[in-house]
C-alpha cells in the first residue's frame, strides 16, 4: 500500500504544477480563492479549537493565541524587510519579477514543507493511512504554489517545473 500511496503524491504535486502553468494569467484568481479557503479553516475551525484545549497562559492570555499572533508579526516583518514593492502593484505596468534566487529558495521551501509532511508515518499505521490521504489531497495545491512561486520570481517555465517535480512524495520506513 505504502508503495502506491508515494506516486500518487508525486503525480498531484506534478498535476498541480502543470495546471498553474496551464492557467497562466488567471493565476491570481485561483491563489486568492485557496488563500481564502485556508484563512477560514485557520480562523473557523483550527484556532477555537486550539484556545479551548490549551491550557497554558500568558498573562492571562492563551498561549496559541500568542504564539499566532506573533508568527504573523514575524512574517509581516520578513516580508516588509525584503521590501519587494515599493508601490501598489497597480502603479506598475506589466512585469515579472527578476529576483530568481528568491523564487527558488520560496519553491524550495514548499519542497522542504511537502517532505516533512511524511513525518506521521513514523507513527502507527491508521495515522499513516490518514495522513497519507491529506497529503494526496493537498498535493496538488503543493505543486500549484511551488510553480507558481518559482516562476512568478523570473524562473524559466522549465526550472519551475523541475522543482515541482522534485517535490518529493511522502515515504514510509
Amino acid at each position: 500500500m505504502p508503495i502506491l500511496l508515494s506516486p500518487a503524491a508525486f503525480l498531484m504535486t506534478l498535476l498541480g504544477g502543470l495546471v498553474a502553468d496551464r492557467v497562466g494569467k488567471h493565476r491570481h484568481l485561483v491563489l486568492g480563492f485557496a488563500a481564502g479557503v485556508m484563512l477560514g479553516v485557520v480562523a473557523f475551525d483550527l484556532v477555537p479549537e486550539t484556545l479551548v484545549q490549551s491550557p497554558f497562559r500568558v498573562h492571562g492570555g492563551p498561549l496559541p493565541m500568542l504564539t499566532f499572533a506573533l508568527a504573523f508579526l514575524a512574517i509581516h516583518i520578513v516580508e516588509r524587510s525584503m521590501g519587494l514593492h515599493d508601490a501598489h502593484e497597480g502603479d506598475y505596468a506589466t512585469h515579472r519579477h527578476t529576483r530568481t534566487g528568491v523564487g527558488l529558495m520560496a519553491g524550495s521551501a514548499l519542497v522542504v514543507h511537502s517532505f516533512l509532511d511524511g513525518a506521521a508515518y513514523q507513527t502507527d499505521t491508521s495515522l499513516a493511512v490518514a495522513v497519507a490521504i491529506g497529503v494526496i489531497a493537498h498535493d496538488f495545491t503543493d505543486g500549484f504554489n511551488t510553480y507558481t512561486v518559482t516562476s512568478l520570481y523570473g524562473n524559466a517555465r522549465r526550472r519551475a517545473l523541475t522543482l515541482d517535480a522534485l517535490a518529493p512524495s511522502p515515504a514510509p520506513p
